[in-house]
């Protein structure tokens, strides 16, 4: 099969009510590729409890994959991610997720 090409594009703001008061970072997957933000710029070190803010952009991130309409492509996912501790042998762990068909996502 063909791949065709795509762009994806997302902004991250801020968190709010969080399980903890650590710094995240939010992870986004479509199939096999994913892309991370960055740790907060507000968040644990500034003294903000159950907060983190982000401000995060990622523009024109291009992937290919074999599917050709939004209808077949596989879920996107939103993860809340925190960075691994020797408790978690340095793996990050994610927090929570949320699934959800990418075509509510696609632009015009």
């Amino acid at each position: 099969m063909t791949e065709s090409k795509y762009n994806a594009a997302f902004e991250i703001g801020a968190g709010i009510a969080l399980p903890d008061s650590k710094d995240y970072y939010i992870k986004v997957t479509i199939g096999e590729d994913q892309w991370d933000s960055c740790l907060p710029k507000q968040g644990q070190k500034e003294g903000y409890k159950n907060y983190s803010r982000w401000n995060h952009k990622e523009i024109n991130k291009e992937f290919t994959t074999i599917h050709k309409s939004l209808d077949t492509f596989p879920k996107v996912f939103i993860y809340l991610m925190q960075k691994g501790t020797f408790a978690t042998l340095m793996k990050d762990v994610p927090i929570c997720y949320y699934a959800d068909d990418v075509k509510n996502y696609s632009g015009p």
